[in-house]
């Protein structure tokens, strides 16, 4: 007899968006391959319906093609895997195969849940590794922080600014490490802020002039922490981000819904921060509204996706 199979259906979403303890408890290891990198373009979100959340099963995902430049070594990369950002990632499964586009593991048999493609910084350099970038004001001034969990071939950062994401400014540098997989942690002072809301990004060049850029991050300077609006929405890279004003430490519902008042999209959020930023994927196009709530507070934006 062969292997009896399973029919039902999964919900897949590629998330750029990386939390704060996502290299969590790295280094993990499989037999002689140490993962102590991930990948920093996103990681995946596979949930299961219909039956299949016990059954033993094997994946195939498909590596970013942004990534093809870094992997020198396809055999030594892996899947990690865990139930959700408080969980241990760990192996999953047997690993099969992998190429510059593709990583395949089988045999496993814990359920649907996160996804992430790691490696060995010395086996395959994976971009630059960013842990956090924050912006807060500080007496007139603006402090940004970041940091890295690992650095390859880092020459310098360049640290920009712009009033509304389309016109952009450099308003400084900071030397990088080179190669470095230890945390280190950088910082740097804009001393003559813009009024209002500042975007500020990353930009990590290479010693051999290859670079990329961070997500953008928002400061509002004066923010009056009891309003409730979206102040500014932004697509880029197949996602929604939008930056909202909100009550800190207070539930919201998010929900985009279209032209029909067909829901898209929902979740509840709780801001740390009164400026938060989120961000969503969807295959829509056309228009839609973003609505977020309070218990006392609506707001809505309308937004044309492409």
């Amino acid at each position: 007899d062969g292997p009896v199979l399973s029919t039902g259906t999964l919900t897949a979403r590629f998330d750029k968006i990386l939390p704060d303890n996502y290299y969590g408890n790295l280094p993990v290891e499989d037999e002689d391959v140490v993962v102590n990198n991930l990948s920093s373009e996103g990681y995946w979100h596979i949930l299961a319906g219909n039956g299949l959340a016990t059954e033993t099963y094997t994946i195939t995902l498909g590596i970013p093609a942004s990534m093809g430049a870094s992997i020198e070594h396809p055999d030594l990369l892996r899947l990690v895997k865990r139930e959700d950002a408080d969980d241990d990632w760990v192996i999953p499964g047997s690993f099969v195969n992998a190429g510059f586009s593709f990583i395949t593991h089988e045999g496993i048999i814990s359920g649907f849940s996160e996804f992430a493609l790691g490696g060995n910084s010395a086996d395959n350099p994976l971009p630059i590794e960013l842990l956090h970038f924050t912006a807060t004001e500080k007496g007139g001034e603006v402090l940004l922080t970041w940091a890295t969990a690992s650095e390859t071939n880092n020459d310098y950062f360049t640290l920009e600014r712009s009033n509304d994401v389309k016109h952009v400014e450099i308003i400084g540098y900071a030397d990088g490490a080179g190669n470095s997989v230890r945390t280190l942690h950088y910082s740097f002072a804009d001393t003559s802020p813009l009024e209002g809301i500042s975007y500020y990004r990353l930009k990590q060049t290479d010693f051999d002039g290859a670079f990329e850029y961070s997500q953008w991050i928002a400061l509002e300077r004066g923010l009056d922490s009891s309003s409730l609006r979206i102040v500014s929405i932004l697509q880029q890279n197949g996602q929604v981000q939008f930056w909202a004003e909100a009550p800190a430490g207070q539930p919201l519902q998010i929900e985009v819904y279209d032209l029909y008042g067909r829901n898209l999209y929902q979740t509840q959020v709780i801001p740390e921060t009164a400026l938060f930023q989120y961000a969503f994927s969807t295959a829509t196009r056309g228009v839609v509204f973003i609505r977020i709530a309070s218990a006392k507070e609506t707001a809505v934006k309308k937004l044309i996706l492409r």
